[in-house]
């Protein structure tokens, strides 16, 4: 039995590939298309996103390392790292995120 406070939180359900694709469509021209596609083909948070640095990524090996995260606490941003005893988790990217980001 839940209790009365507990929040009842379903899981958000992914996008098909032809929304996927019709949202990338949509937002061709805008300059962030390239954060949208890696959101978009990766799965990952909007906080890791914002947190991924050039740095983090490794293209020619198709990677992207996740070990921060962004979030805005009391109208400020606080930049999480990972603790120096974990890593961060590796993503790897598809053929048509890895393009998109060299260019």
């Amino acid at each position: 039995m839940l209790d009365d406070h507990a929040v009842s939180r379903k899981r958000p359900a992914a996008w098909s590939a032809e929304q996927l694709g019709s949202f990338l469509d949509f937002v061709a021209a805008d300059r962030y298309l390239p954060a949208w596609m890696f959101v978009g083909t990766t799965g990952c948070r909007r906080g890791e996103c914002l947190g991924l640095q050039w740095s983090d990524l490794d293209l020619d090996k198709g990677t992207a390392v996740m070990s921060r995260q962004v979030t805005a606490i009391d109208h400020e941003v606080h930049i999480k790292e990972l603790p120096k005893t974990k890593r961060g988790h590796l993503i790897v990217l598809d053929r048509p995120t890895i393009a998109m980001l060299k260019r």
